[in-house]
């Protein structure tokens, strides 16, 4: 096996997957197997798939969240925040509390088992977009401290929240968070990236679609004409906490099919 097969490979590495029961988590889970990592997954059901190790978590919920985290021990060479909820469920509080409030806490409780040259994966989403224009509004949600800190934040700030039905602010929160934390984390020899994912075909794309009908999804084209498979987001984020991407840090990475690029370029030429 050659150097830059090796840069890619996970041999002798502990990665940590949530959500890796379906969806692009179980895909991320699958392809660290193969790729030779020791995978440890979380999720609120068991997955089919075979790993290394399995604890069961729900994002919502502090107690369990610090069990999975003192049930894991051990060095973490790699984490993956990929569980999360989508606007469809109908309760903009919840999503918020899993996607952000919960995701924050279990790195949180991760961070001091990972060392120098591990690194952190986040999944953002395109409904992030405008996550500049809106930080003034979403740094008070950063500004909290405890996951009661947050929902607080949030029943007193029930515009921010159900704008997007609580997927627009966790989304932007989750790339914000790492942006904050780079040099923290840099210091430690710590990598943060975050993926921000277009319409894939997973669960969440049918909780959109009976949320919200076929006819809202299908207002979403991208310039590859198609829907992204979760194995394709999954890939991205496996090369995020690879060797291979060793100075990439602080980064969101738009696997939308080129969305945000045509939105960009027709803005850029509107304004000539």
């Amino acid at each position: 096996m050659g150097q830059i097969d090796d840069l890619w490979r996970y041999d002798g590495r502990r990665a940590v997957v949530t959500g890796c029961a379906s969806g692009i988590g179980e895909q991320v889970a699958r392809q660290l197997t193969e790729l030779g990592a020791e995978v440890v997954g979380l999720d609120v059901r068991r997955p089919t798939l075979q790993l290394k190790e399995f604890h069961e978590v729900d994002l919502a919920d502090p107690g369990s969240i610090d069990q999975a985290a003192t049930s894991i021990g051990g060095q973490v060479d790699a984490l993956f925040n990929i569980a999360g909820v989508s606007s469809g469920i109908g309760d903009p509080l919840r999503v918020v509390t899993i996607n952000f409030l919960g995701t924050r806490r279990f790195t949180e409780a991760m961070v001091p088992a990972m060392p120098p040259g591990s690194a952190i994966a986040n999944v953002s989403s395109l409904a992030a977009s405008a996550y500049r224009e809106n930080a003034g509004v979403t740094a008070g949600l950063l500004d909290t401290v405890t996951m009661a800190d947050g929902v607080e934040w949030c029943r007193r700030n029930p515009e921010a929240v159900t704008d997007g039905g609580g997927s627009r602010l966790s989304k932007e929160a989750i790339i914000l968070d790492g942006m904050a934390h780079v040099a923290a984390l840099g210091a430690n020899g710590i990598r943060i990236n975050c993926t921000a994912p277009g319409v894939t075909d997973t669960p969440i794309l049918d909780q959109l679609r009976s949320a919200y009908g076929p006819e809202f999804l299908d207002a979403f084209r991208t310039p590859l004409g198609r829907t992204a498979g979760p194995d394709e987001q999954a890939s991205v984020l496996v090369f995020l906490n690879s060797r291979a991407a060793s100075y990439i840090t602080g980064q969101v990475i738009w696997v939308d099919g080129g969305t945000i690029g045509e939105t960009d370029l027709a803005g850029s030429v509107s304004r000539r």
